[in-house]
């Protein structure tokens, strides 16, 4: 199975050396999107803008896809994502049907408990951030 997700990262405290000016609220942040499975850590990609249905296709075209060929060539993995509204859009929904005989999407249901085990990759990285 592969999962993946992505995050904002608060950037609360950094090294002086790499800091300048004068923050409020928290601080500056970044956007990531990841993915993992069983056999190895997938690619991390830096979102530089909102994450929209068309931003999360071409991750998943440009990353994702690679990477579950790579990990699962013989097209039995399983992608696990949650109910976002960019990965319950039309256009995404239509990419991982045309490609079902390469991985399968995992449904999530709806207002369900969030177990997906990204979120713990997600915290143990903020955590070493902030250190």
């Amino acid at each position: 199975m592969v999962v993946s997700g992505y995050d904002v990262c608060q950037a609360n405290s950094c090294s002086p050396s790499c800091t300048a000016g004068h923050t409020q609220a928290g601080g500056g942040g970044i956007m990531i999107w990841g993915t993992f499975s069983w056999e190895s850590l997938g690619p991390v990609v830096v979102v530089e803008q909102t994450i929209k249905a068309a931003n999360y296709l071409n991750i998943i075209a440009d990353q994702l896809h690679p990477y579950i060929a790579f990990v699962f060539p013989t097209g039995n993995g399983i992608y696990q994502q949650d109910n976002a509204p960019c990965h319950k859009a039309g256009i995404v929904l239509e990419w991982f049907e045309e490609h079902t005989d390469e991985f399968h999407l995992m449904p999530w249901l709806p207002n369900s408990v969030d177990l997906n085990p990204m979120e713990h990759i997600w915290d143990v990285m903020k955590r070493q951030l902030r250190a």
